[in-house]
């Protein structure tokens, strides 16, 4: 993942926080789409002005294996995913946080499917309810409303 991108932003790494609550995994579309880049660092910065626990895997990062799926290659998206899992596993990531709405559907079924029964979270899903315990703890009311859909 291309995380040099980001040369104004510090993005923490699970080398630097092995610990960190959250894994952020923005999907592949911040390599190549200086929008989705954009995206990914205004939410970065949303997390660490809310002082959220998280990392990224960084240079090591890969795709979650959805291209490979739909373009037919089910045995290579199996060995990505495969390979995913037990690299999370290891480093004990236990809640993953995603931007990516095909990421988001990958990791939560078809790694749980293969044993990677992570909590995945999507990051509208996460920036609201972050957004509401904030308004709550000072006693406002939130002013955003999340509908059927995450994404």
């Amino acid at each position: 993942m291309g995380y040099s991108h980001s040369k104004e932003l510090w993005i923490p790494t699970f080398a630097d926080k092995p610990n960190a609550e959250y894994l952020y995994f923005p999907g592949c579309k911040p390599s190549f789409s200086k929008e989705a880049r954009e995206s990914m660092n205004t939410f970065v910065k949303f997390l660490l002005d809310t002082n959220v626990d998280f990392a990224v895997i960084g240079e090591d990062q890969w795709c979650c294996g959805d291209h490979a799926y739909k373009l037919g290659y089910e045995d290579i998206s199996n060995l990505i995913a495969k390979r995913n899992i037990a690299f999370w596993k290891e480093l004990k990531v236990k809640k993953i946080i995603t931007s990516c709405p095909q990421c988001f559907d990958t990791l939560q079924n078809k790694y749980r499917q293969l044993g990677g029964n992570f909590e995945i979270i999507p990051q509208s899903a996460f920036s609201y309810f972050s957004i509401e315990h904030f308004q709550s703890v000072k006693h406002t009311k939130p002013s955003l409303s999340i509908g059927s859909f995450l994404f």
